[in-house]
């Protein structure tokens, strides 16, 4: 599976007082550096006048301030929202050469909705924040790339791209990229099909708990491609992918069309039945299925368990 867009996780900005009151934390947002000047001002008991104090930083140019206020005036969802003014600001720390200002602007402008979409602007502002060390940009503007264009010479720069993000980006989806990549050959012969690597790096990713890498991981030993075919293996990494799947891969469900559909006839048809409590699972939210796939999984070990336990009897004799 593709479209393994990333929102940074926040890292201390001000202070709990301040987000509280301004809504600033959300897992949309990139936040690294921390002035201390912004952060000691974090200590401050009267919140209006931390927000002023960084108002007034920001007005007088410092680029850091800039960017805090155009994360305060893009949250969605709170009386401070203002997308016009959180462009803004992005704007101006951005010209300044912030990474993570760079970050969010070409992500508002790679947005269709919100009324600033700018494909060509979005690539070219995130181009210049993975430029600058920003991971998030490197992996983000590596899926525009093999979504939004289609030459070989844009392959090569997003495979590149992905092997830069899975060196310093935690979440493990850079590698579920590349790992899907190599596995179906869509984007050959820049990322050629190549399973050992497809299994390589969808370990990667399932190693960082990334839900996609699971079900990814779970194809692979359900095809045989790159690995040995394995029922139980198949079974840990569903379940492993069911219990780590979050809202923000609500899209993976949204056509409600099955990728695996596609390798379907690759697989032994005695393994589908616990993809499609997978599918019930993660479209639906169904504990039922989840309990069933449970229940397949320990149906297994338990028969195993037992084999094993016969045979050591056996020697004994």
């Amino acid at each position: 599976m593709l479209r393994e867009r990333v929102s940074a996780d926040p890292r201390n900005l001000l202070s709990a007082l301040i987000f509280s009151v301004f809504a600033l934390v959300s897992p949309m947002q990139t936040i690294h550096a921390q002035p201390l000047l912004i952060k000691n001002e974090a200590n401050s008991p009267d919140v209006l006048s931390v927000f002023e104090k960084i108002l007034a930083l920001a007005e007088s140019g410092e680029p850091e301030a800039q960017y805090y206020m155009g994360l305060l005036y893009g949250r969605e969802g709170t009386a401070e929202n203002d997308p016009s003014l959180s462009r803004s600001w992005y704007q101006k720390a951005a010209e300044q050469g912030h990474p993570e200002a760079l970050y969010e602007l070409g992500m508002l402008y790679s947005r269709e909705a919100g009324g600033f979409f700018d494909m060509t602007q979005a690539l070219e502002l995130l181009r210049r924040s993975s430029d600058l060390g920003n991971s998030y940009a490197s992996n983000n503007l590596a899926n525009f790339l093999l979504h939004e264009r289609g030459s070989q010479k844009d392959y090569q720069e997003a495979k590149a791209l992905l092997l830069k993000a899975a060196l310093a980006l935690n979440g493990g989806h850079a590698e579920t990229t590349l790992g899907w990549s190599y596995f179906t050959g869509m984007y050959s012969p820049a990322i050629p099909q190549d399973y050992d690597l497809a299994v390589y790096w969808t370990k990667a990713g399932a190693l960082e708990g990334h839900a996609n890498a699971y079900s990814n991981l779970a194809l692979q030993y359900f095809t045989g491609l790159g690995v040995g075919r394995d029922y139980q293996a198949m079974l840990r990494n569903l379940i492993r992918s069911a219990d780590a799947f979050g809202e923000d891969l609500a899209w993976v469900t949204a056509s409600n069309e099955d990728e695996w559909e596609a390798f379907k006839h690759l697989g032994p048809a005695t393994f589908w039945p616990a993809r499609e409590l997978y599918w019930q699972v993660i479209s639906n939210q169904d504990e039922d299925a989840f309990l069933e796939l449970l229940g397949l999984l320990d149906t297994l070990e338990t028969a195993e368990r037992t084999s094993s336990s016969g045979k050591s009897h056996s020697l004994d004799n």
